[in-house]
């Protein structure tokens, strides 16, 4: 095998590499890496967790808090569709508990697309969304390659996905790509945390402190992106942060601009 070639497997498994543990001395770099689940591992294990896992975050107290999110992310930065249905993309919906927060916040008439690895996560969300001025399609894709044209969402959600992803930013790209100019983007991501550490080791998911998470946001292309407590009191609390970011109007649009 060619030089050129072991190096760029070499590059290649690095980059699909979670870390976990870094340490310097002199010259001299010590890390600790962890491979992530693939997609098709993320499928069967959120197929086995699909019948419990609606009453797990809500006895964290997760529902509340992402209404709390969806309810600053709206004050902050109304959408305003143009004589239309917003449009909704939940990636990763799982089992709908994020898009039924934004519902229950939002009177106007929604269309909502779901999307997750796990057939079984889309049918509990579609038995669990049936708020009346919602019409609702739900997918089996990948975050990463998501089957829609550029432009097309007001809105994009995302709740403890990109902790999952080899490349965080690959997927904020491609969440950035199908969101409308103006449109914004709700995020949850599990924190660098001792309550996260449970959730670290079992999904093997990145260790993310809240500057590293806005980076990924403003290198993706978003402005306005900040963290966002969750709603105070909940357990959702101590296991995650949120996160709202906007796709800019205009090109070369600076980041708090």
């Amino acid at each position: 095998m060619r030089y050129d070639a072991r190096i760029e497997i070499a590059n290649d498994i690095a980059t699909r590499v979670i870390p976990v543990w870094s340490r310097s001395l002199g010259s001299w770099t010590f890390s600790l890496g962890r491979k992530p689940f693939e997609s098709h591992e993320l499928e069967g294990h959120y197929d086995k967790e699909a019948d419990t896992w609606h009453a797990t975050i809500s006895k964290l107290g997760f529902e509340d808090a992402y209404a709390d999110l969806i309810g600053q992310a709206l004050s902050s930065t109304p959408v305003q569709p143009a004589n239309e249905a917003l449009r909704v993309l939940d990636a990763g919906i799982g089992t709908g508990a994020m898009s039924a927060a934004l519902a229950d916040n939002y009177s106007g008439d929604m269309a909502l697309t779901g999307v997750d690895v796990s057939m079984d996560m889309l049918k509990r969300a579609e038995q669990h969304l049936n708020h009346s001025h919602l019409s609702a399609r739900f997918l089996q894709a990948d975050v990463n390659s998501l089957p829609f044209e550029d432009n097309s969402f007001d809105v994009v959600l995302v709740a403890h996905v990109l902790e999952h992803m080899a490349d965080p930013k690959r997927a904020l790209a491609e969440l950035h790509r199908v969101l409308k100019p103006g449109g914004i983007l709700v995020a949850c991501v599990t924190q660098r945390s001792s309550a996260g550490v449970y959730i670290q080791l079992k999904w093997r998911t990145h260790r993310v402190d809240r500057s590293t998470a806005c980076e990924w946001l403003w290198d993706c292309g978003f402005v306005h992106a900040r963290a966002v407590d969750l709603q105070e009191g909940t357990k959702a609390q101590r296991f995650s942060c949120g996160y709202i970011g906007q796709k800019a109007h205009y090109l070369n649009q600076s980041p708090s601009e």
